[in-house]
């Protein structure tokens, strides 16, 4: 009997599976990673080697699984002790090894973003507002005008 009984214990045990989470294409992407640096029109104003124009103490990425194609990507940053962030929901695939996020909804003119090898990248060029507010301060806009563009690149490491 008390063969039988250690023998149902062992064959037990060896049935129950530890619980895991997902393992699918956003899941696999998903984590934290350290903004290496954030590149505004040429001008690096986030460097994990030293810049800091934006007087961050802290500065990352975070992509959290939403479903198994959407992720969600939080930017995040702490300033003062304060933290402030602001996040994107993009669908996500995966093509020879390399995540490729696009935006759900996207106002750029241009937005690629990338994980490949634990580096996040992301680079986008659209409108800058800037600019225009102070064309329209200054001007009556009767005159042709191109609006300017601003181009942003920043890469973070898991």
């Amino acid at each position: 009997m008390k063969k039988l009984l250690l023998l149902s214990i062992i064959s037990l045990c060896l049935g129950c599976k530890r619980e895991e989470g997902p393992v699918d294409t956003a899941a696999r992407a998903a984590g934290k990673y350290l903004v290496e640096y954030y590149v505004v029109d040429q001008d690096t104003l986030w460097s994990a080697r030293g810049i800091n124009k934006l007087g961050l103490s802290d500065f990352h990425i975070e992509v959290s699984r939403v479903s198994a194609d959407s992720v969600l990507i939080t930017h995040r940053s702490v300033r003062n002790g304060s933290s402030s962030g602001f996040g994107v929901y993009s669908r996500i695939q995966e093509v020879d090894g390399i995540f490729q996020l696009a935006n759900k909804i996207n106002s750029h003119y241009l937005h690629e973003s990338t994980i490949a090898g634990g580096v996040f990248y992301e680079r986008s060029v659209n409108m800058n507002a800037d600019s225009l507010l102070k064309r329209w301060e200054y001007d009556s806009l009767k005159s042709p005008y191109e609006i300017p563009l601003r181009e942003v690149i920043l890469s973070a490491r898991k």
